[in-house]
C-alpha cells in the first residue's frame, strides 16, 4: 500500500464525518484530526486539503486548543464549504 491510494473523497469523507463531533466548531477538523481518521501522512493530508481548498470545497478556520503547558491559543482546522451544517450560507 502506498499514499497514492488516498483519495479527495476520504478526505471529504472524514470532513463530513466530523461535522457533529467538534464542540468548538461541530464541521472543523484539523490536520492531526484528519490523519487519524484517514490513517495517511501529515504531508499527504495537507496536499489533499490545499487541492479542496483551492476548488472551494474546503476552508481554514481556527478553533480553540489547550497547549500542553496550559496556554491557551487557536489552531488551523479545516471545514467543507456548504451543506447542512455549514453557518456561513454563503456559496456561490
Amino acid at each position: 500500500m502506498s499514499e497514492d491510494t488516498f483519495t479527495i473523497e476520504e478526505l471529504l469523507a472524514a470532513l463530513e464525518a466530523a461535522r457533529p463531533s467538534t464542540p468548538d466548531d461541530p464541521a472543523a477538523m484539523t490536520i492531526r484530526q484528519l490523519r487519524e481518521k484517514t490513517g495517511y501522512s501529515e504531508v499527504m493530508t495537507a496536499r489533499q486539503l490545499r487541492s479542496l481548498m483551492e476548488a472551494g470545497r474546503v476552508v481554514c478556520v481556527r478553533i480553540p486548543f489547550v497547549r500542553i503547558d496550559g496556554a491557551r491559543t487557536t489552531v488551523p482546522a479545516y471545514k467543507l464549504v456548504g451543506g447542512s451544517d455549514d453557518d456561513g450560507g454563503e456559496a456561490d
